[in-house]
């Protein structure tokens, strides 16, 4: 299933090179009109897939050197790069487009649901990666609990593309690693149970 999903969207394929920019503000923050909007809340404590977050952020590193320099002159531990590059990833206070593939096996579903989701253009990584490609982060949320979050348990590079293919949604999403309270009514994973409607992508 990964494997499938990762050749789909290498990087570029079957799409146009997009150029890169210096300015955050103009190739970050999205245009109007999209489908879904909130809050994706996010965690990394207690993580069980962490070893093997750290092992794709490492292949990561060893594809992009320039990105590996990046958090090397923040920190020589890996521990403390993987959070420093999920905080990046995750932008918190900032509206942007995601945009979310539902991976999960239909089987399982009814007790987690396997997301990757990309942001295009994303302005932390502008300059370290080719212009065709940006990151993606693939993980999970458990559908049984009553306020969710997305635990993030792959890192990989995708297709830099501004427009949702057809088995992704786009949603204009901010992040927070704060969990949600318990009356929480902007979490983009339970809102309107959006994401769980998403057509699951087949290879």
């Amino acid at each position: 299933m990964e494997s499938h999903f990762d050749d789909a969207l290498s990087e570029g394929e079957h799409y146009k090179a997009q150029g890169s920019s210096n300015s955050f503000a103009k190739k970050v923050v999205p245009e109007t009109n999209k489908k879904l909007e909130g809050v994706l809340y996010w965690s990394n404590e207690s993580n069980r897939s962490e070893k093997r977050l750290k092992d794709s952020l490492k292949r990561l590193f060893f594809k992009y050197p320039a990105l590996k320099e990046k958090y090397q002159k923040q920190s020589e531990g890996l521990e403390e790069q993987l959070d420093k590059f999920l905080n990046d990833f995750f932008i918190e206070n900032i509206p942007l487009p995601y945009f979310v593939a539902n991976l999960s096996i239909k089987d399982a579903a009814n007790e987690r649901i396997n997301l990757a989701i990309r942001i295009p253009n994303h302005g932390e990584f502008l300059g370290y990666l080719p212009p065709t490609s940006t990151i993606c982060i693939r993980g999970f949320w458990g559908v049984n609990q009553r306020n969710p979050v997305f635990i993030p348990e792959d890192i990989f590079t995708s297709f830099n593309d501004e427009n949702a293919t057809n088995y992704e949604v786009e949603t204009l999403t901010s992040a927070s690693s704060i969990r949600p309270e318990h009356r929480c009514t902007n979490n983009i994973l339970t809102r309107c149970n959006g994401l769980m409607k998403l057509e699951r992508f087949i290879a």
